[in-house]
């Protein structure tokens, strides 16, 4: 008689799904993008803890470097573990170069326009109005306020001043 061969369980391969482009998930946490293009939950960013479940604890004094410097490329094969003054010296070359000038060719992240900019930092945008609408339309500037008039709740940016939820409250409120 024969026998199949006993294996142990090993684990699978886990790797984040991008939800959406701000939004990602990974062993069952939802993570969102920050202003500076890292995702995380409130207590942790999505990049350290892919490395924590295939490699194990990040050292003390070593941070988690994303290799293609995408941080929206969150999967274990574009981590990479390293100490906090090897990260400075790597990036040490980029810094001087942004500083001379150096141009980059970018796809904006809302209208999709390639353009060539000066190097600044992270550039995702086309334009300053491009950033703005593309926070405007994620709603990252929005908060809830209630109509003064009829104390319905409405959702605006909290850089207007509206104070009424419609026109028609609006005109109302003047009679």
């Amino acid at each position: 008689m024969h026998s199949l061969p006993i294996f142990s369980p090993i684990r699978a391969p886990l790797e984040p799904v991008a939800l959406s482009t701000t939004r990602q998930a990974f062993n069952g946490k939802q993570y969102r993008e920050t202003p500076n293009g890292y995702f995380k939950t409130d207590d942790s960013h999505i990049h350290r803890d892919v490395w924590e479940y295939h490699m194990g604890k990040i050292p003390d004094g070593f941070i988690v470097h994303h290799m293609d410097e995408n941080r929206a490329n969150n999967s274990i094969n574009n981590l990479q573990c390293m100490s906090r003054k090897d990260h400075s010296d790597h990036h040490r070359e980029e810094v001087l170069k942004s500083l001379r000038g150096a141009k980059v060719v970018i796809q904006c992240a809302h209208c999709g326009q390639t353009v060539t900019k000066i190097k600044r930092g992270i550039n995702r945008y086309c334009s300053v109005k491009c950033r703005a609408n593309s926070r405007n339309a994620r709603k990252l500037d929005h908060e809830v306020r209630q109509c003064i008039r009829c104390k319905r709740d409405y959702s605006v940016s909290r850089y207007v001043k509206q104070k009424f939820c419609s026109h028609k409250c609006y005109w109302e409120s003047m009679r």
